[in-house]
C-alpha cells in the first residue's frame, strides 16, 4: 500500500495527487503496512522526501478569489449608484409635488378681484354763486381775458357755479381778482372771481 509523503494517506498505485491535500504522487516500493511514517524517516539510508509546492493548485484558488472580489466591488458600486439615482428621482418627484401644490394654492387671475381704479379727482374744489348784480349776470369766457376769452355764457346773478385752479390776482373792469377754472351747467371756461359771493 502506497502512503501520501506529505500526510502519510493511504492510496491506490493508479492514484497521481493525495486526495486529502492535493500532493502529487509518486509510484514508490511498497512500504511494509507495520511500518510508521516516523520510522520511514528516521532511517539513515532513506531518501530525503520533501513535499512538492502546491502552487500548481493554489493559482487558480487565487484567481477565483480575485475575480470574485472584483465581482463584488462592481455590484457595490452599481448598487450605490442606483441608489443615488432613486435618492435623486425621489427628490425631485417631491419637490414636483411641492411646486404643484404651491401653485395650486396661489390664487389665479379669475380669483383675483380686480382692484376698483379711484376716479379722477374733480378738479373743481368750491362752490361760489355768481354777484354781478349791476349788469346781472357773470360771463364764462373760453379764456382767462376779457380781450382774448370768448364769452361761451351768461351765468344769472345769484346761480351757483364750481371754481378750481386760480391764476395770480389781477384787475379787471376795477374790481381785483383771479381767473379760476369755472363749470356751469355742464359747460367749462373761465370766470373771474371778484364777481362771485361763498
Amino acid at each position: 500500500m502506497n502512503r501520501c509523503p506529505t500526510c502519510g494517506r493511504p492510496y491506490e498505485a493508479t492514484a497521481s495527487f493525495c486526495p486529502d491535500d492535493g500532493t502529487a504522487l509518486v509510484a514508490d516500493a511498497p512500504v511494509p503496512a507495520s511500518a510508521a511514517l516516523g520510522d520511514l524517516l528516521a532511517q539513515p539510508d532513506a531518501p530525503e522526501r520533501v513535499a512538492p509546492a502546491a502552487s500548481g493548485r493554489s493559482l487558480p484558488v487565487l484567481v477565483g478569489v480575485l475575480a470574485v472580489a472584483v465581482a463584488s466591488l462592481l455590484a457595490l458600486v452599481v448598487y450605490r449608484q442606483q441608489a443615488a439615482v432613486a435618492r435623486l428621482e425621489a427628490r425631485i418627484a417631491t419637490a414636483s409635488i411641492e411646486t404643484r401644490r404651491d401653485a395650486a394654492a396661489l390664487p389665479s387671475i379669475a380669483d383675483v378681484a380686480p382692484v376698483p381704479e379711484a376716479p379722477p379727482a374733480d378738479p373743481y374744489t368750491r362752490t361760489v354763486r355768481a354777484n354781478s348784480p349791476g349788469d346781472g349776470f357773470l360771463a364764462l369766457r373760453s379764456a382767462p381775458s376779457v380781450a382774448q376769452g370768448q364769452r361761451l355764457l351768461q351765468i344769472p346773478h345769484g346761480d351757483p357755479l364750481d371754481l378750481g385752479a386760480c391764476r395770480p390776482p389781477t384787475t379787471v373792469a376795477g374790481a381785483y381778482g383771479s381767473w379760476c377754472r369755472a363749470r356751469y351747467g355742464g359747460a367749462e371756461g373761465w370766470a373771474f372771481d371778484a364777481f362771485v359771493t361763498s
